[in-house]
């Protein structure tokens, strides 16, 4: 296997995997509550780059990130996990989470807001589904090996 080439994201049934990508230390340790209270997976990046990073060598189908980073911003983070070969479903984090944000999360290709102070509920609940929604696109897409090949036919 090529060392420069990540490995095909592969989706499991029984593990979420989330990377957090904020440089507060409060919203890091709120969701580490949360997900202390599920079978899921955490981790975390400080920063677009990191994340960006991070999302290379990670099997990840979701990403919840800060609207404002120190290297940019959830637009940033956005136009960058389209180049992965399964790109993760994008969850925007913010302290006034709005109306304009939402629309503006998902006419950009974002999944969803989630305000803070966050609530578990609601962070299991969008979380849940932004997995599921990423799980089942993942399956329904085709392996680029398994496409038939044209075979012409003599006449």
């Amino acid at each position: 296997m090529n060392r420069s080439t990540p490995p095909s994201p592969r989706p499991t049934d029984s593990t979420v995997t989330v990377l957090s990508v904020t440089p507060s230390a409060e919203a890091q340790n709120r969701l580490i509550h949360i997900f202390g209270h599920t079978n899921w997976k955490l981790e975390t990046a400080g920063s677009c780059y990191d994340a960006l990073r991070r999302l290379r060598e990670l099997h990840t189908a979701v990403v919840v990130c800060e609207h404002k980073l120190p290297d940019g911003g959830w637009q940033d983070l956005l136009q960058g996990v389209l180049d992965l070969p399964a790109p993760p479903n994008v969850i925007v984090t913010a302290p006034d989470a709005d109306d304009i944000l939402w629309s503006d999360v998902l006419n950009r290709g974002g999944y969803d807001v989630l305000a803070r102070p966050f609530d578990s509920s609601e962070v299991v609940r969008i979380i849940s589904l932004a997995w599921m929604n990423w799980k089942q696109n993942y399956k329904r897409a085709p392996a680029r090996e398994s496409l038939p090949i044209a075979v012409p036919t003599s006449a």
